[in-house]
Parts: C-alpha cells; structure tokens; sequence
C-alpha cells in the first residue's frame, strides 16, 4: 500500500479506531503515529519469528528482510530471535474465526430483527420464509 514508514504511518491513522459504519470496530484512542515516527527504533526489541524463515521462504524475501534488519539494527534496536510454535494452526483458525464473524455479522439479516417475520410462525420454517402463493389458490 506504500513505499515509506511515513506513508504507512499515515495510512494507519486515517483507518485506525472506530468506523461509526462498522460495528466490529474498536472506540479507542488512536496514537498519532506520524509524531512517533520522531523518536526512531532505539530502544525497541523486535522478534523475528524463526517459524517465518524456513524452508519455501523467497531467497528475495529473506535478503531484503534481513538488509532491514540491518538497517534497523544500526538504528538501534535490538533482533530478538522468538518462536511462535502454533503458527501450522494459523490458517486453520483463521478460517474458523472468519465464517464464525460472518454468521454473527449476518445474523441481523436474518428476520428476526429486520426484514420478514411471520405474525405468530408455527415453527422455525414459518418464521422466516415468505409464503409463496399458487396460481391454484384463490385470493
């Protein structure tokens, strides 16, 4: 989405805290990531995931993330090698956690609150389904 850390940073404000059209968001306080830009990387401990870094990673992908790594060790901040053992179960969970939002998400479609209700439904089936009416039945 960008090519700076200014740009990012930017970006990441304009999107970050709550979207008053998006129930799923969070009301929190948004930093101002472009003044903490200023006081640079010193100090900061960053963890490099050895899960990340084995066999299928890009040659390219590698090289260009550890000349960052570089760079941001010359700025200061200190590399932590780190283990994140249950990265295997990530798109797993992912993909559980993604259909278990939806359906909440969507839950407000589906007639109970908005949209079609059958006055006193003999059952589930009634409830949400409009009758459909035959050319064979009469008005």
């Amino acid at each position: 989405m960008t090519k700076t850390v200014e740009d990012s940073a930017l970006i990441l404000s304009a999107i970050a805290g709550r979207d008053h059209r998006d129930s799923t968001s969070l009301d929190t306080l948004v930093p101002d990531y472009l003044s903490e830009l200023e006081s640079g990387v010193k100090g900061l401990v960053i963890g490099l995931p050895r899960e990340y870094f084995g066999e299928g990673l890009d040659p390219e992908v590698r090289r260009i993330t550890m000349d960052a790594v570089g760079t941001i060790t010359a700025e200061g901040a200190e590399v932590a090698d780190i283990s994140l053992p249950h990265t295997e179960y990530a798109v797993p969970t992912y993909y559980l956690l993604a259909t278990a939002e939806a359906s909440a998400n969507l839950e407000r479609y589906d007639g109970v609150r908005f949209g079609h209700r059958a006055k006193n439904p003999a059952d589930l089936y009634e409830m949400f389904c409009v009758p459909v009416r035959r050319a064979s039945e009469s008005r």
